[in-house]
């Protein structure tokens, strides 16, 4: 065999990979988009009610089909702190799964849905008009942070219903970047100020890594003592600090739980970040 031949013997069966690879990413979003184009979720608690998802790729229907068990903690909390008439942030609300679970709950009252991945966000609005909550949702595409200025916003997947992704100021860097966005990223002082929004009483932030931005971009908010709970994603090298912050500001930590996927891994003694509860002291 000559050197030629054994070159090419060896790149092949790497080609025939890479061949396979896209082949079944392109069947996948060909059965996605025709088959499964829409998942329908019954309530965890509640079975008499239902909810209708987009599902156009594996990530989301996953997302959807996990609803129960993915954070039931998350669950757990959203049905004992809502309350008829609430006003309900969801700060990285993806495809919309805990703002049409707590729209369910709040009777009159609003949700703000807040997502940057312009994806994610056409999913948002798919998930809000499949289920007829135009007027209770407000779906914002906005990247949130400690101040108002241009952000990059670094996509780590384009795919629908990914994680991950993130603006530049978060502690957190996105480890692959495929590209990015000039987004304008807002606090959330400086839009309840504009008196386009209503002080919130229950608040969830989770957007992979930049939750003490956002929080320190709601010192005000969170100084009004409007919001009676509020759960953040904490990861392991920010937790101490998210603590130390929002207890100067008369919030205590209530309680921690994990994903399901967070659970396991901590089994196993590594880290992973905990949905922190949050309530006044």
């Amino acid at each position: 065999m000559t050197k030629g031949n054994a070159t090419h013997m060896a790149t092949e069966p790497g080609i025939r990979f890479l061949s396979t690879t896209r082949l079944r990413a392109w069947l996948e979003r060909i059965l996605f988009a025709v088959f499964v184009r829409r998942w329908r979720v019954p309530d965890p608690l509640k079975p008499e009610i239902s909810y209708y998802f987009p599902t156009p790729s594996k990530r989301s229907y996953k997302r959807a089909k996990r609803f129960a068990t993915k954070e039931p903690g998350t669950i757990t909390w959203l049905d004992a702190s809502l309350q008829a008439g609430d006003v309900f942030f969801d700060i990285g609300a993806n495809m919309g799964i805990y703002s049409a679970f707590a729209s369910s709950r709040i009777g009159d009252g609003v949700v703000y849905a807040f997502e940057p991945h312009a994806q994610n966000f056409v999913l948002l609005m798919e998930t809000i008009v499949s289920n007829d909550l135009a007027g209770v949702i407000r779906p914002l595409s906005l990247a949130l942070g400690s101040s108002c200025e241009l952000q990059p916003f670094h996509y780590a997947s384009l795919v629908s219903g990914s994680s991950g992704s993130q603006v530049e100021a978060s502690p957190m860097t996105v480890t692959e970047s495929i590209l990015y966005e000039l987004k304008l990223c807002q606090s959330i002082d400086s839009l309840i100020e504009q008196q386009a929004f209503s002080l919130p009483n229950v608040v969830k932030i989770d957007v992979d890594g930049n939750e003490l931005n956002i929080l320190k971009g709601m010192e005000k908010v969170l100084r009004a003592r409007s919001i009676r709970s509020l759960q953040v994603e904490s990861d392991p090298s920010l937790d101490q600090a998210i603590g130390v912050f929002l207890g100067s500001l008369g919030y205590r930590e209530s309680c921690r739980h994990f994903s399901s996927q967070g659970q396991r891994i901590r089994d196993l003694g590594r880290p992973y970040p905990a949905n922190v509860i949050y309530t006044r002291a």
